[in-house]
């Protein structure tokens, strides 16, 4: 079953999470507010749950602001929905944001290096492969942009 309407809710303080089913929804809201806490994020740019109906079906993150032309963005299915389309919608949404606050804005992404459906989900949008390089927190990994040409 794929998913429809996968809606994007903005994960802050104010957020009240309880009302969407799911056991890792509260847990992961905990852990993206954490991460988000000394990352300088303003909107649009910050963590979301991605739900549908009343389940909430994963997160996803733009890690920082805006830096330099670049934004990176992140996201992470529940287990109990992966396979439904639930990542690709949550990272076209991503993008959609980013550009629709910065049309020319380079959306990236790291995946780790052997193949994997996060890198699907990125052939699927457009996002082109830019190779390998080591990140300080995950080690090595593949390197995806989205690049948009300037505008004007």
């Amino acid at each position: 079953m794929t998913v429809t309407a996968l809606r994007l809710v903005p994960i802050g303080k104010a957020a009240v999470l309880a009302g969407f089913g799911g056991e890792l929804s509260a847990p992961a809201a905990e852990a993206t507010l954490s991460f988000c806490a000394g990352s300088g994020f303003n909107e649009p740019c910050n963590s979301y749950m991605g739900v549908s109906g009343s389940d909430a079906m994963g997160v996803c993150s733009f890690k920082s602001a805006p830096l330099n032309g670049r934004v990176e963005i992140a996201y992470f299915v529940f287990p109990a929905f992966a396979g439904r389309g639930c990542a690709k919608a949550m990272a076209a949404q991503l993008v959609a944001i980013a550009h629709g606050h910065a049309p020319d804005v380079t959306v990236a992404a790291r995946t780790l290096i052997e193949p994997d459906a996060s890198q699907r989900v990125l052939q699927k949008l457009g996002v082109r492969n830019c190779g390998k390089l080591v990140d300080p927190d995950d080690g090595p990994v593949l390197e995806w942009r989205l690049e948009r040409a300037a505008t004007g």
